[in-house]
């Protein structure tokens, strides 16, 4: 699959006082396989730029297009379009109902017309790649889960629809770092897959530098920059305009070489491993 943007334009309450222009001209694509972050500032219109993808909202102006088809066409063929993406909300836990596990992934394929055979078959495969167990807790309330596994098996449901673009808005948020970790290596897995494309908001930016393929930084509506995180998160003007602070790993290796000028000739490292490889390489050249 290929998605891409065209000049979408959104504005929330127009032509009330409160009008607000949440999305500005705003384009940009995304190949399949690639794994693409959105980054920014509370309000900068990530949300609604994610819930354009799928068409839940429609733009003011501007085209989203699949193959280079427009989903937001009032025909079949757009609507089976748009079950070709699957979002999932912030917190999505909290929309599981049903009285099983299995229920409650089977919901989504039974829902696009699947038989219970198919669903059942699509539900416990969904589970696998979310490393639940189906045979141990698909007859299991999902109440009784952890966080991080409601939140995996809420995942699960989107991917028993088998989506060709999986968005992702915040998978981590509000989760303890066992859960942080559980939904970050979930993530890692399906992340090998060279057929689904992904997109991921997040404000944790040592997860954005290690998973993504490319960066999208909006600020205010606006798409300041898209590419790799080398080139955002090198771009430090740009950073500090947008209020986005640089991944742990960058903060420290420049901060080591502001205090101690051995190591002032670090390279910039986003990762902690880099980080790691270039103060390993200044410590061998100084012993000898």
């Amino acid at each position: 699959m290929r998605l891409s943007i065209e000049n979408l334009y959104h504005t929330y309450g127009k032509g009330l006082a409160f009008e607000t222009a949440a999305l500005k001209d705003v384009s940009f694509t995304i190949e399949e396989g690639e794994f693409v972050s959105f980054i920014g500032s509370t309000g900068c219109g990530k949300s609604t730029l994610a819930q354009h993808l799928n068409g839940l909202l429609k733009p003011d102006s501007g085209r989203v297009l699949v193959d280079g088809k427009d989903i937001n066409e009032k025909t079949p063929e757009a609507m089976a379009l748009r079950h070709r993406i699957g979002l999932v909300f912030q917190y999505p836990e909290y929309q599981l109902f049903e009285e099983t596990v299995l229920k409650d992934v089977m919901f989504g394929p039974k829902n696009l017309g699947c038989s219970e055979e198919d669903a059942l078959r699509r539900s416990r495969g969904a589970l696998s790649l979310v490393s639940i167990d189906p045979d141990i807790f698909g007859q299991r309330s999902p109440f009784e889960l952890s966080g991080g596994q409601k939140r995996r098996v809420a995942i699960a449901g989107v991917l028993a629809m088998e989506p060709e673009l999986l968005i992702l808005d915040e998978p981590t948020a509000g989760l303890d770092p066992q859960g942080h970790d559980e939904i970050l290596d979930m993530v890692l897995a399906l992340r090998k897959n060279p057929k689904l494309s992904i997109v991921m908001i997040s404000h944790n930016m040592a997860d954005v530098v290690e998973l993504s393929d490319k960066i999208l930084l909006l600020s205010h509506g606006e798409l300041l920059k898209l590419g790799t995180p080398q080139e955002v998160f090198g771009d430090a003007e740009l950073m500090a305009r947008s209020g986005i602070l640089p991944p742990p790993a960058a903060s420290f290796v420049r901060r080591l070489a502001e205090k101690n000028s051995f190591f002032s000739s670090l390279s910039p490292a986003l990762t902690t491993e880099a980080a790691a490889e270039e103060i390993a390489k200044a410590l061998q050249g100084k012993f000898e």
